[in-house]
């Protein structure tokens, strides 16, 4: 499940991350890196 959260090619935004946290869908580890993940590439795509 998350292998496949990080090949999206889209990014979550972070109320989604949070949601999924909450949802307990990924770990607080996953959280920040997919966080990271995100904040990388929506300043570079768009």
């Amino acid at each position: 499940m998350k292998d496949s959260l990080k090949d999206t090619p889209y990014s979550l935004s972070k109320k989604e991350l949070d949601e999924l946290r909450a949802d307990g869908a990924i770990s607080e580890e996953d959280y920040q890196e997919l966080l990271a993940l995100s904040n990388s590439t929506s300043t570079t795509s768009n």
